[in-house]
């Protein structure tokens, strides 16, 4: 055999060999590739498992110690005994309200009650008194977002001017108006009765049309 042709034989077997060794080390990376990936999915599964009793948990929580059903005193005395809320009471309109701050934005708190019960929360950032003033809005939608995300995780439902979580009989959701970013922490049960009031009402209402 001449030594050119035994040459390549060589050469061919020493790429033969080297195709197979990469291939396995190939199959040994996709190989962990995958366990990793079993491990990732697995560790997000126990994530939104822990989330998921924590939002059944707290779903009679509206916010603070404030319990959904809490009575007008009750819920007076509990945001005074809050050392992290400025309270105004009685306000303006007769009700409470409170504030406070989350790095250099304030946060306003108001109380809505049915029938005696506590039954919404309602988180607002500041009023810009022009709609050119969009990206302070949002800066104060991201911050309630971030506040909720904290403990709650990923949200159920996310667009971009609204982002909700669904906490068992309890809904939080983080709303971007143009001048002002809101956040409604209510009881689903009470606001479904309370719209279909307001639908029966409007129903009797428009025959007068």
């Amino acid at each position: 055999m001449k030594k050119s042709s035994l040459f390549v034989i060589i050469v061919i077997i020493l790429i033969s060999i080297f195709l197979i060794l990469s291939h396995e080390k190939e199959l040994a990376q996709a190989d962990k590739l995958n366990k990793n990936i079993a491990v990732l999915n697995r560790a997000n599964e126990v994530i939104k498992e822990v989330s998921d009793e924590l939002k059944l948990q707290e779903q009679n929580k509206a916010f603070g110690d404030l319990m959904f059903g809490d009575s007008f005193q009750t819920v007076v005395s509990k945001l005074q005994n809050d050392s992290s809320l400025q309270v105004t009471y009685p306000s303006s309109d007769g009700g409470v309200s409170a504030k406070f701050k989350v790095g250099e934005t304030t946060i306003f708190l108001n109380p809505d009650f049915y029938q005696g019960g506590l039954y919404k929360v309602e988180l607002n950032g500041m009023i810009y008194d022009s709609p050119y003033y969009t990206s302070s809005a949002r800066r104060d939608y991201e911050i309630l977002v971030k506040l909720v995300q904290e403990k709650y995780g990923a949200p159920d439902k996310i667009s971009y001017k609204s982002t909700i979580w669904v906490c068992g009989k309890k809904t939080i959701m983080v709303y971007l108006r143009s001048i002002t970013a809101t956040c409604w922490i209510y009881d689903n049960s009470i606001e479904d009765q309370i719209r279909q009031k307001e639908e029966n009402v409007i129903k009797e209402k428009s025959s007068h049309f």
